[in-house]
């Protein structure tokens, strides 16, 4: 009896399984910042000038005075960049497909036994417990 029950706990636990390995892609992104500065200079020159001229016995000299100066302006530039890669991994995934083949009479028998299997091994558990309980009161 021992041995049968052990047998049936065995075709229970036991059972066929197949594993398909199906792509799946993923998509990786990039982004770079570029960051840049530019520098614009401007030089601004003045010179003399000078102008002599004269009326009656009076000499005029007129003098412009002259100027130097530099303008900088920076300018800066920040630019956004984004590149999306997309790669597949293969990686397991279980796959449910539906049989068409209907099953034979000897699966089905085999299907509706295991049902009356656990019927009966659950039956058996419930006489042993209250036999052990009988047996205490």
């Amino acid at each position: 009896m021992k041995k049968l029950l052990l047998f049936a706990l065995i075709l229970l636990l036991a059972g066929c399984k197949t594993v398909k390995y199906i792509p799946v892609e993923t998509v990786k992104t990039d982004t770079t910042y570029v960051y840049k500065q530019q520098r614009d200079s401007v030089l601004l020159h003045d010179s003399i000038y000078i102008h002599e001229y004269q009326k009656g016995d009076t000499i005029y000299i007129d003098r412009d005075r002259w100027h130097t100066q530099w303008r900088d302006h920076w300018h800066t530039d920040t630019i956004y960049k984004s590149k999306t890669d997309s790669v597949s991994i293969p990686y397991p995934v279980e796959v449910i497909k539906e049989v068409d083949k209907p099953l034979t009479w000897w699966q089905r028998t085999r299907m509706h036994g295991g049902d009356v299997l656990l019927a009966l091994l659950g039956g058996a558990v419930i006489y042993g417990v209250w036999r052990i309980r009988k047996k205490m009161l």
